[in-house]
């Protein structure tokens, strides 16, 4: 029962912050419209933000992902005894094609950190469930406003045992690969990006509201970002088909800025949130109440570099 609590609270926290479900998609998945608004178009200049890759770039980015607990009530449980993960991830070389800009990505290594006092059970699962990350990947393409087209995980990714864990490289879609204004836009220009979200069985809505607070250069933005997610009412029943969890109240909320590279695969970002979840795990008739109360922290930290290209005869 422990282990099918700590699982689930590691799933809320991940999910705290998604842009995009951890599946298999296709361009008919992510093509579905996702409503989208400016809400300013900020000051004089304006002009348009557009993504401008080059064939050959390759980018390494460093998620840092860090929870700490709030209070310590009876009913306050820590996600999974995890107190820090490190994902590095490669993704490239770029290709631009008529179906977008394709990449590959993997996880070349994930470093997880246990919160003291974790029995050597969870701290066994912990570490051998982030060992199990690395070589986990995809193959996706977007276009020249950030859109994502398709996106298509190999055999590791879908071999990972933890899935909840594979989700934190999806943070990268919400806070380094921003989708970009149609119109012209300068300083002070606002845009939301709402989302109703499906991960695991586990129903949420998302707000994403950008600011465009300083463009230093054509290729070189920094933004603020805010976020916030609701979890209506609901049960989810666990892949082990003996327990479920009703979901009485969940609210994520938090703020960051982003350091925009449009000539990245993915950009630099900071960002900090609060958890307030209230659940009751049901299995064998039992019902215990938990109350989750966590302030997390993602730190996205990236570099690019362009391959020579092959020029073809």
């Amino acid at each position: 029962m422990v282990k099918r609590i700590t699982s689930w609270c590691l799933f809320v926290v991940v999910a705290s912050l998604l842009l995009l479900g951890c599946k298999t998609s296709t361009a008919a998945d992510v093509e579905a419209p996702i409503p989208f608004e400016v809400l300013d178009t900020g000051r004089e200049p304006r002009t348009p933000l557009r993504y401008s890759i080059a064939d050959g770039t390759t980018t390494t980015s460093i998620t840092t992902f860090v929870v700490s607990k709030e209070n310590r009530g009876e009913t306050t449980v820590a996600m999974s005894d995890l107190k820090s993960l490190e994902v590095e991830s490669v993704f490239g070389p770029a290709r631009n094609s008529d179906d977008g800009l394709v990449y590959d990505y993997e996880i070349t290594s994930a470093k997880a950190v246990v919160a003291p006092g974790a029995s050597p059970e969870a701290r066994a699962e912990i570490r051998r469930s982030a060992a199990s990350l690395k070589g986990a990947g995809a193959t996706a393409s977007f276009n020249d406003r950030g859109r994502m087209l398709n996106s298509s995980m190999n055999e590791r990714a879908m071999e990972v045992p933890v899935r909840a864990l594979l989700a934190i490289i999806n943070t990268e879609h919400a806070l380094s690969l921003i989708v970009l204004p149609h119109e012209e836009v300068g300083v002070g220009a606002r845009w939301i990006v709402r989302n109703e979200l499906r991960v695991h069985g586990f129903r949420m809505s998302q707000d994403l509201t950008y600011t465009l607070v300083e463009r230093p250069d054509q290729d070189h933005v920094v933004l603020d970002v805010t976020f916030e997610r609701y979890g209506q009412p609901q049960v989810v029943e666990l892949p082990d088909g003996e327990t479920s969890v009703e979901v009485i109240a969940s609210h994520t909320s938090g703020a960051g800025r982003i350091e925009l590279d449009l000539r990245s695969l993915r950009s630099s970002a900071r960002a900090k949130g609060q958890v307030t979840d209230v659940v009751v795990m049901v299995h064998d008739g039992e019902r215990k109440r938990r109350e989750i109360n966590e302030s997390l922290e993602i730190r996205i930290d990236s570099r690019s570099r362009v391959l020579r290209v092959p020029q073809q005869q």
